[in-house]
Order: C-alpha cells, then structure tokens, then sequence
C-alpha cells in the first residue's frame, strides 16, 4: 500500500498539476493518413496519433438520380453534337471553300447565318437549350433505365457490394435513348460514359481506420524521462484508447473521355483577314492554308523624333496544333525596316526574319528570329546583326484585341577584348496596345518604347495600319 501510495504522489507531480479539461483542449486527432498530429502533456513532450487505413471497399448505394447528378454528361454530350454539326456541316456541302457558310443552311433547324464563318458557340448554346439535365432523366425513364421517382430500375438482385458488371443488364436500353450523333461511335461512346455515370454515381466507398494514440517523453535525465513517460502512457491508456472507425465516401462522377478527340476530320485554318465575316480573331473552322499582311507605322514624339516603319508578313499553316484545339501551327517569314529621324539625321534598322506560331480562335504567340542590319546618319556606316522577337494577340472580342510585342536587333564583335563592349549597336523595342479590324484593314493604337545600348531614344503613342492582300 505505502509503495502504491508514493507512486501516486509521484505520478501526480509528473502531470504537473493539469486538469483533466486542459488534456483534453490539447488533444487533436489527426485525420490523414500520412501525418501526425502532437497532443500536449509536458513541456517538450506530447502525444502523437497516427491513422492507418486497414482496409476499404466498394459498396452499392440505390440512390434517387436528379437532375444535377447529369451536368457534367450533359456538357459533354452538348460538346459533342455541336462538334458533330460541324462536321455534318462540312460533309454536305454546306461551306464555302474560305470557310464560311452557304445560304442553304437556312434551311436547318439551327441558328447560323449564310456568308459568315462557323459560331461555336451559338451552336453550343442552341443545344444547351435543347438538351438539358431534365431531358436525359425522362430519357432514361421512357426507355426503363429509371422508374418515375428516379431509382434504378430491377435492382433486387444487386449484391451489397459493389459489381459493375450489375449494371451491364441496362446497356441495350441506354443505346435506345435519342442521342442522335451522324456517328454511331460518338454515340457508342456517349452511352458507355453514361452507364459510367450510373455505374459511379451507385458506388460509396467504405474506408477502415485504425487511430493509435501513443505519449512521447522528451524529458532529460533518465528518471525524469522514465517518470514523464510512465505517466503519460498510463493516461494515455485511460483517454486515448486505440480506435477503429470506418467512414464512408461518394463518388461523384467525373467525364473520363475528351469529346473533341472524336471528331479528327475537323481543321482549322487562317481567316482572310482578323474579325472577317464574324472570326473571332485570326483562325476558323475549314479556314485557308495562308494569311499575308503589309503594314505601316507613323509615330511622334515630343522632341519631333518620328518613328517610321513599314512591314510585310506572310505566314503559312503547318498542322493543326492538337486534336479539336481549335488551334494551328502556322510559319512564315517577315520582312521589315524601321526608322528614327528628325532634323539632324536618321537612325535606320531592318530585319528579314522566319517566323513561327501557334494561332487559336481568340490569341496567337509567334516568335521570330533572322538577320539585321543598321545604318545611322550619325555613324556613316553599315553593319550586320541579328534579330529576335516575341509578340502575340488576344481577341477580347469581335472587333477588339490587345497586341504586344518584345523585338531586339543587335550587331557584335567577336573579336572585342575583354575589357571592350562587345556589342557594336543594338536597337530594342518594346510595344503594346488594342487593335480593331475590318477586312481588309487592321489598325492598331498602342504605346512603344525604343532603345538603345543604353537609354531610351524613343517613346509615345504609335498608330499601325495593316492591309491584308
């Protein structure tokens, strides 16, 4: 008794005085996995839980489908028919040769407009309105995959758990449902994903979790960590017992395939010129191999320096970027000369570059990169360089975009000392601003700043006008 007595005393100056309620605030029970949560009970010293998963399974659920349940399927099966409309559209004759439509198309159940280029989407909208979440339950009814509350249909002989192939007894009935696709593997396809959906939206998953609660002494001394770790054991045996939950988990469905991946007879190509005939920017549906542009600067300053330039580009299609990307690699080369003058002289550089992008319905990126050359009133000679640039568009909308654009023309010596500027002159130009079109004009307003080797020789606000041809 005197021996159980002293432990006593001992163990109650080893919690140090603290209350049951102040263990239990410092106790927090970690719920991952892959972590661990530290409990407080000495200074230095802490309980720590860890979490095991010791096991899962899949079980099945008779749950009561809505209308939500179907968003993500109806997306992609909208997706889908817009795309198969334009392939339709194609296939039967229905646009011209530079990628707009005929006036034979008035003749169709769908909004599109004769001698303008293909809308994505006001053709997606159309059948947004069409195909809703609604019409794919009532579908789903009338051929007797669910009953009128929304159940599955014969699913007395489903085990508890979880086994798709239960569901393969609903396949012939699902390919009965109006998906209407030109295509009958597009709309294989589509019937697959929406057993899937089934399939997935019927499943839970049980998780089994083992939480083990354990006291970590860090005290010093060996009799002090001994006594530390004595008593923190033994609460934690009395509080913190090991415990075994499970918890369960929906599976909410999720589109497995992309829809455009199925349509490979689709291309792109260049507009006659940006905005044309309803673009959106620079590409379309069915559009031309080649895009050609010539374009003139005027630029002033305060100090009645003038900035002018002149340039022509011509760019042509090499592949469509990747499959339904509504985008194309496009090449090219561009050729411009550029010059600074006033009344005491003129500064002149000019460049004959290769140019290579890649071009999508609302933006574009092009890099470029070749030869210069630079003459100077003020130096009284010529010499080679090379040049290198970045621009890029992106069309806000019809009639309006942003532009921008790096460009650096530089010459070198490659026999420079060490303690010489190997750069023998360099010409920068930094330029940004909107853009508006119509065909076959472009004009662009922006603001640009020109360089040298070491300050800048130009800055104020630059008109562009483009001419397609």
């Amino acid at each position: 008794m005197q021996f159980i007595w002293i432990m006593c005393v001992v163990l109650s100056m080893a919690i140090y005085g603290e209350s049951l309620s102040d263990i239990n605030t410092n106790i927090n029970t970690s719920s991952s996995s892959s972590s661990s949560q530290q409990r407080r009970y000495y200074e230095g010293s802490g309980y720590t839980t860890d979490v095991q998963i010791i096991g899962s399974e899949k079980r099945f659920e008779r749950v009561r489908f809505v209308p939500s349940m179907f968003d993500a399927w109806v997306e992609l099966f909208v997706t889908a028919q817009t795309y198969d409309l334009i392939v339709q559209l194609k296939d039967n004759g229905y646009v011209n040769a530079d990628g707009t439509l005929k006036d034979t198309v008035l003749n169709l159940n769908v909004p599109l407009t004769p001698y303008q280029v293909i809308q994505f989407g006001e053709i997606k909208n159309h059948y947004k309105n069409k195909y809703t979440s609604v019409w794919i339950i009532e579908e789903l009814i009338r051929v007797g995959v669910l009953d009128n509350d929304g159940f599955l249909t014969d699913t007395q002989s489903f085990s508890d758990e979880f086994n798709a192939m239960d569901f393969d007894q609903y396949t012939d009935a699902i390919r009965t449902t109006d998906l209407r696709f030109s295509n009958n593997v597009i709309a294989e396809e589509m019937a697959r994903e929406l057993l899937r959906l089934l399939q997935e939206s019927s499943m839970s998953i049980h998780v089994t979790q083992q939480e083990t609660t354990r006291y970590q002494s860090r005290q010093d001394g060996f009799v002090e960590s001994f006594l530390d770790q004595l008593g923190g054991s033994i609460l934690g045996r009395i509080f913190y017992k090991d415990q075994v939950k499970t918890n369960k988990r929906k599976v909410v469905y999720l589109p497995n395939i992309n829809v455009v991946t199925m349509f490979t007879n689709i291309s792109f190509g260049f507009s006659k010129a940006s905005y044309q005939k309803g673009a959106l920017g620079d590409v379309i549906f069915y559009g031309g191999n080649t895009q050609r542009v010539v374009s003139f600067q005027l630029a002033k300053n305060n100090d009645d320096i003038e900035h002018l330039g002149v340039g022509v580009s011509f760019l042509s299609k090499q592949s469509q970027g990747f499959v339904g990307g509504q985008k194309i690699k496009a090449s090219g080369v561009n050729v411009q000369v550029n010059e600074l003058r006033d009344t005491s002289g003129h500064t002149t550089w000019m460049s004959a570059r290769f140019l290579s992008g890649q071009f999508g319905m609302t933006h574009d990126t092009q890099l470029s990169f070749g030869l210069a050359n630079f003459t100077s009133s003020f130096r009284g000679d010529s010499q080679l360089g090379l040049a290198f640039g970045f621009n890029g568009t992106y069309h806000i909308m019809r009639y309006l975009g942003v532009y921008y654009g790096v460009d650096t023309n530089f010459g070198f010596n490659l026999f420079a000392n060490d303690s010489e500027d190997s750069t023998t002159w360099a010409v920068n130009r930094i330029n940004v601003g909107f853009q508006s079109a119509i065909a076959p004009l472009r004009l662009r307003v922006g603001y640009e700043w020109v360089t040298d080797q070491q300050s800048i020789i130009f800055e104020g606000v630059k008109a562009n006008v483009g001419i397609y041809f």
